[in-house]
């Protein structure tokens, strides 16, 4: 499912989001959403049995534009995750419509 971040619901309480970018993107000019986890694409299934206690709730996935989160979404799904939400446009968009971000460094 593509989505914007508002449509996500980022900003509420119990929305999973995983961010796919490496460290020094997530750290870099278009930050990082506030509590985001970083976990880059290339280490998300070796980290899939860390995250199985959100399978049940709705994981918003984000990258720079959206293109990773979009594979990170069928892996999800395929291991049985039921609300795996793709942020449209990625961090670029984010940043675009000037939503909230960190800059200390990803989680």
């Amino acid at each position: 499912m593509r989505t914007t971040g508002k449509q996500c619901g980022l900003a509420a309480t119990g929305v999973y989001q995983p961010s796919l970018r490496s460290p020094w993107l997530a750290a870099g000019e278009l930050g990082h959403v506030n509590a985001a986890l970083n976990i880059p694409l290339e280490e998300l299934a070796q980290h899939i049995g860390d995250l199985f206690a959100y399978r049940e709730r709705p994981v918003a996935i984000i990258c720079t534009t959206d293109r990773k989160s979009k594979k990170a979404a069928r892996l999800l799904n395929r291991a049985g995750f039921s609300d795996v939400r793709v942020v449209a446009g990625g961090m670029t968009q984010w940043n675009q419509y000037n939503w909230p971000i960190e800059h200390d460094g990803p989680h």
